[in-house]
């Protein structure tokens, strides 16, 4: 946890305070918190809204008091409630397929709750793929309903190749609407049915309506995973702008920008490189949804000379149009 001066408190306390609670206590208001300093672009349809800025940011209100991330994942949750189910309802030809890269048997009950999350999506079929990329297989106890597929990287077993996983996994979507989701993100169980209304109804190729994530820590996800009770947990800290953890396109646009690049192996830069390229898409990304982010032990490659590597290529990927790119990976495969 960061600690903070009495002078950050104090500012806190006269900057943010107010503008929390004011949007706390207004119907959807919610959605327009964000730190003092940003601004937000409202949506056309005024369902969403899109924070200026590249990058992820956090917020700071938040941070200094917990008790207000706590007020705003009550109130998303009240309007966007994440719930957790065994199984789908008897369903058809899938509408949409989730697809989560997996690794890692300590990883096993975060996946497991996720898969949960994405079971008790309304009004939706879905389809739910897990890829699990390792030498041997750890997953078991998934409902019947889930798709396993073990496929160890042929180049190399000992590496994490969540961008190959992804495009593997895509391949095999019996859904012309594929989400890439993380194994450790708990989605609203209405997520499938507005991805729905953006890219089947809308005509849309492209969503991101991740408006803020919600990190749980330690306790509170072993908790979680014990109780199953979503409304008992309270965030470490929430995020807005994540450009990773889930995003929804049309399976035909996926592989017509070329997919993720499988140059990114081990841990950072390919969702922020893959989300420019949808750029080129007919896309929404105005945000409206919440979503939990499940603690875990950071990756042994996070704060490595790996992921220094991998953020040098990212930088050095988006300096190159997104167009070139595509057409470099598109006549790759």
């Amino acid at each position: 946890m960061e600690t903070y001066s009495p002078r950050q408190i104090l500012g806190a306390l006269a900057l943010e305070v107010p503008r929390y609670y004011l949007a706390l206590n207004r119907p959807g208001k919610w959605k327009t918190i964000c730190n003092r300093k940003e601004v937000l672009d409202v949506a056309p349809d005024h369902r969403g809204f899109r924070r200026r800025g590249k990058w992820v940011s956090k917020l700071h209100g938040c941070s200094v008091f917990p008790h207000l991330g706590r007020l705003l994942m009550r109130r998303a949750l009240q309007e966007w409630p994440i719930e957790l189910a065994q199984n789908p309802p008897r369903q058809g030809k899938p509408d949409l397929t989730f697809v989560i890269p997996f690794r890692g048997e300590d990883r096993l009950p975060l996946l497991k709750m996720t898969v949960q999350s994405i079971l008790a999506q309304r009004g939706v079929a879905v389809e739910c793929l897990v890829v699990e990329q390792s030498r041997e297989p750890v997953v078991a106890g998934l409902p019947p309903t889930v798709i396993h597929l073990h496929l160890p990287c042929p180049d190399d077993e000992d590496g994490w190749h969540k961008s190959w996983a992804f495009n593997e996994g895509v391949r095999k979507a019996q859904s012309q609407i594929v989400v890439c989701h993380d194994a450790d993100i708990l989605a609203p169980c209405d997520y499938g049915k507005e991805i729905c209304r953006y890219i089947r109804d809308e005509g849309r190729e492209f969503v991101h309506l991740q408006r803020f994530l919600f990190r749980l820590d330690e306790t509170n996800t072993r908790r979680l995973v014990s109780t199953g009770r979503v409304s008992d947990c309270a965030p470490e800290e929430v995020w807005q702008n994540w450009l990773g953890g889930t995003i929804a396109i049309r399976k035909e646009a996926f592989f017509r920008i070329g997919g993720y690049d499988e140059q990114f192996v081990d841990w950072g830069g390919e969702d922020n490189e893959f989300y420019d390229r949808c750029d080129v898409l007919n896309k929404y990304d105005f945000e409206y949804l919440p979503f939990i982010h499940l603690w875990h032990d950071p990756q042994s490659t996070k704060f490595s000379e790996v992921r220094a590597k991998n953020l040098e290529l990212m930088e050095e990927l988006l300096r190159i149009p997104a167009e070139e790119r595509i057409r470099k990976l598109t006549q790759a495969k």
